[in-house]
């Protein structure tokens, strides 16, 4: 699988601007993923630095990872290239990362998709397609690619040092930054770092729960309307609504939503999953 491309910060990346045209995208936080198709029809996962093993995801990856399955078109992709392997697809996570460095939003998880769409990489010519194509190839496949800001923009009218900041398609707030790119494939990001503001705003301070903690995190953010929102979820995707795959979306969801899941001071998956298991059960008797 192909690796992602960099994407440097502007002050390390001039040649981005020298020439040409830019398209411009918001930038939106989460963490890379990568996945192909293989011949055998089997979909392969990885992030930035390795390739998943099959049934052993990250918890905070499954949430992407069955939004990919559960929406990708394999036949049109078959019928759209000779070598399904060739490609790579490079898309964001789109969950809630711990940054140090940057301000990050808070985005609407009810309406922020689980991926979005970033390169397509093509072996059999050896290079990324330009924007319009990945555009174009993320739709044909069922999947969302991250819209568009400008088009076509000369890279000499650009200032990326004071290119304004848009509001986010994600959330009531500004975006976390905007990415340019170039038609050779060159890539540049500048983040928002109001003067001032905390490198964890937006972020929250999501120290890993153990014990009653994972109650209190429980009693924070699993409300029967959180709930209700997983049950439609599994409806939609013709999922049977039984207490094991409602703790099964559930506990994704959570994972997607909170950082306290995937840091260093984390509980098990296991301890996590019984918690949540307990609710998700008086959920289903309330309903029954």
């Amino acid at each position: 699988m192909q690796d992602l491309p960099p994407y440097p910060p502007v002050d390390d990346a001039p040649d981005v601007f020298a020439s040409g045209h830019l398209w411009v995208e918001e930038l939106v936080v989460g963490e890379p993923l990568r996945f192909r198709l293989t011949d055998a029809g089997f979909l392969v996962f990885g992030d930035a630095e390795r390739v998943f093993e099959h049934g052993s995801i990250p918890l905070r990856y499954r949430h992407a990872v069955r939004a990919v399955r559960e929406s990708f078109a394999r036949d049109a992709f078959r019928e759209a290239v000779d070598d399904p392997e060739s490609v790579t697809f490079g898309c964001v996570a789109v969950h809630r990362v711990d940054r140090t460095d940057a301000p990050a939003p808070a985005y609407d998880w009810a309406r922020t998709p689980s991926v979005l769409g970033t390169d397509v990489h093509d072996a059999t010519q050896d290079r990324f397609l330009p924007r319009d194509a990945v555009q174009s190839v993320f739709e044909r496949v069922g999947l969302r690619a991250v819209d568009p800001i400008a088009k076509e923009l000369r890279a000499a009218d650009v200032d990326p040092a004071s290119f304004p900041i848009p509001d986010s398609a994600w959330y009531d707030g500004p975006a976390a930054g905007v990415v340019f790119h170039n038609k050779r494939g060159g890539r540049a990001i500048r983040e928002r770092r109001p003067d001032g503001a905390s490198a964890e705003v937006g972020i929250g301070n999501d120290n890993g729960p153990s014990g009653d903690s994972i109650e209190r995190l429980l009693d924070e953010r699993v409300t029967d309307a959180w709930l209700d929102r997983v049950w439609t979820a599994c409806e939609a995707a013709e999922d049977p609504t039984t207490v094991e795959t409602l703790t099964e979306r559930a506990l994704e969801r959570l994972a997607r939503e909170t950082f306290a899941l995937s840091g260093p001071d984390a509980p098990t998956e296991s301890e996590v999953r019984s918690a949540l298991a307990a609710r998700v059960d008086r959920y289903c008797r309330t309903r029954a």
